[in-house]
């Protein structure tokens, strides 16, 4: 940061300096009156300069760098608010996080626990099921051995074992028209 010179030149002889001190556009930092100014921006530093202007110049550069050191720490404590709001956020999500992270763990092991669950409560049904065929098995094979030894079981005692032919109804024949209409036969 820089303090940047604005030199303003009229009808006198010599350059002179803007006011910087009290911000005056139509005088100089001498205070001399400027008489149709042409203000010599982005030129280098005229050859003849005001002395008085000079001698008042450490002046105006010590107040420019005041003000930039007041603006300066103007900023400075605004951002040290912000820091100071933004670091709170910070210990709150932090303890937030912390406490989502105990909640995590916590619902972690219930998960690893009703997995465990979950596995023993399958390798028992496996083993029940294992268990039913085998007595499903055992069933099977007792029933083959008794039909063998005993026979086939008739499902009503005293039933006969062969069912009676039935006979068909006798076949009629109509003559003549629809049926249902003419002489039977």
């Amino acid at each position: 940061m820089k303090l940047r010179y604005h030199y303003v030149r009229d009808k006198s002889a010599v350059a002179h300096h803007w006011d910087y001190l009290r911000d005056r556009h139509d005088h100089a930092l001498c205070g001399h009156g400027y008489k149709d100014p042409v203000d010599l921006k982005g030129a280098s530093r005229p050859r003849a300069v005001c002395r008085a202007c000079q001698a008042l110049l450490p002046q105006a550069e010590a107040q420019w760098w005041q003000k930039a050191a007041k603006e300066g720490a103007e900023q400075l404590k605004s951002l040290s608010a912000d820091y100071a709001k933004l670091w709170a956020d910070y210990e709150d999500l932090s303890a937030d996080n912390q406490y989502a992270w105990s909640e995590y763990e916590k619902l972690w092991s219930e998960y690893e626990k009703l997995w465990a669950q979950c596995e023993k409560i399958e390798a028992h049904a496996d083993n029940q099921r294992r268990e039913i065929r085998a007595l499903l098995e055992k069933i099977r094979q007792s029933s083959t051995d008794r039909t063998r030894q005993n026979g086939p079981l008739s499902p009503r005692v005293g039933a006969p074992s062969k069912k009676r032919p039935r006979k068909p109804p006798p076949i009629r024949v109509v003559s003549g028209g629809l049926p249902g209409s003419g002489k039977r036969s």
